[in-house]
């Protein structure tokens, strides 16, 4: 005799006899919706081995207090790298958004899947590169020619042309850089430094919003 075989399902005004059943209850993503993971340990109990869950498709939250006041600012055709112990894991293409508790959008929505993996080993930084069609040769280059031709504007009002204009104030204070400094007093270690920001802005993962914010989960049964 099979343990748990399930034989018919009784309905308040008739049985259901089947050879076998298939259990559809949803995964724990969305719980509002009314799938509230109950699947599992219904499987569970009728003997099939259930491997750990994760929620997918899901907001990240970053460490780094400056996220904040990017929030509402939409990134198009950047590059988001996902690194752990200083190495290149994964990398993705497209839109990103920042908010108030770090990082979304559909990009960092289909970064979240591996993100979840790496965090079971330890910390997970993401990398930004706001400008992937250069090098970093190339975006010096840039630079350098942008600033002889405009020797005499701000640090400041220069930004808005290589960023959205929320992110200037940001940029400015990770860089170091003062505000109101000229471009052609702006040293070739700053603008260095300024190519390595827009290559490689860097965050830590905190962790991800959870099945409430998740789309979907993944890795249910075994």
């Amino acid at each position: 005799m099979i343990k748990n075989e399930i034989k018919n399902i009784q309905l308040e005004s008739a049985t259901i006899y089947a050879d076998k059943f298939i259990l559809c209850a949803g995964g724990k993503s969305y719980p509002r919706t009314g799938s509230t993971g109950d699947g599992y340990r219904w499987a569970e109990k009728l003997g099939h081995t259930i491997t750990k869950p994760r929620p997918a498709l899901v907001p990240i939250k970053i460490k780094e207090d400056w996220v904040k006041d990017l929030q509402g600012v939409s990134l198009q055709n950047v590059e988001l790298k996902v690194l752990q112990k200083n190495k290149k894991q994964e990398s993705y293409f497209g839109e990103m958004l920042f908010t108030h508790f770090g990082l979304s959008g559909p990009l960092v929505l289909i970064a979240s899947r591996r993100i979840g993996e790496l965090l079971e080993n330890g910390a997970v930084v993401i990398a930004i590169d706001l400008e992937p069609s250069l090098s970093r040769e190339q975006l010096e280059e840039k630079l350098r020619k942008d600033f002889q031709k405009n020797i005499h504007k701000d640090f400041k009002n220069y930004l808005p042309e290589l960023l959205p204009q929320k992110m200037v104030e940001v940029m400015i204070k990770l860089s170091g850089i003062e505000e109101k400094k000229k471009l052609n007093f702006i040293t070739r270690p700053e603008r260095q430094g300024l190519v390595v920001l827009l290559k490689n802005l860097r965050m830590t993962v905190e962790g991800a919003l959870g099945y409430k914010q998740a789309i979907i989960t993944r890795r249910v049964a075994g």
